[in-house]
């Protein structure tokens, strides 16, 4: 019986040493493609992402989706404006009180990168990491940067105070109060 047990240990470390190895090919020859069309790029430039930029219906659809997962399924007065990572970061952090929940991968955002800073009225409450004990970020006023391309969070807060989006560029009403 043991013998059995043991050709059974060999055989799947073997299937799993053959699904590695296959792995590890597949990873590599898209290694060595990316690294031949970094090579092609400048030193120390990063290209933009490719593709159009999201229509105001598809900000919207992605804005009433991060409504919902925050608790506010009908959200009031959702405007938006366009600019730049920096400076739409820079409204938010400007907001006295505001929770600021920076998704994952911010950190590398480059700072011209285009994104729509959306701005919601309702009842909001954030899933968010926090200190043990402490009540989930809550308030009146939830804004979102999505990647202008992607419609990838780069950013998300509550508060009481709705940051000055006319500062970012013109703003459209998606939905009105």
């Amino acid at each position: 019986m043991p013998k059995i047990r043991n050709i059974r240990a060999w055989l799947m470390i073997g299937v799993l040493a053959g699904l590695i190895a296959a792995a590890v090919q597949v990873v590599g020859t898209t290694a060595a493609s990316s690294t031949a069309a970094a090579a092609q790029e400048l030193p120390g430039t990063a290209s933009p992402p490719a593709g159009p930029e999201l229509t105001l219906a598809q900000v919207q659809a992605a804005a009433l989706k991060f409504a919902a997962i925050a608790h506010e399924p009908n959200p009031t007065a959702v405007s938006v404006a366009r600019g730049s990572f920096a400076d739409a970061q820079a409204l938010v952090d400007g907001n006295a009180g505001a929770d600021t929940s920076p998704a994952a991968g911010t950190a590398g955002a480059a700072a011209s990168e285009p994104v729509f800073l959306v701005v919601m009225h309702g009842d909001f409450t954030l899933n968010a990491p926090r200190p043990k004990g402490a009540a989930e970020p809550a308030g009146s006023v939830m804004g979102l940067i999505l990647d202008a391309h992607t419609g990838f969070p780069e950013g998300r807060y509550v508060g009481v105070e709705e940051p000055q989006l006319k500062a970012l560029g013109p703003v459209t009403q998606l939905v009105e109060q």
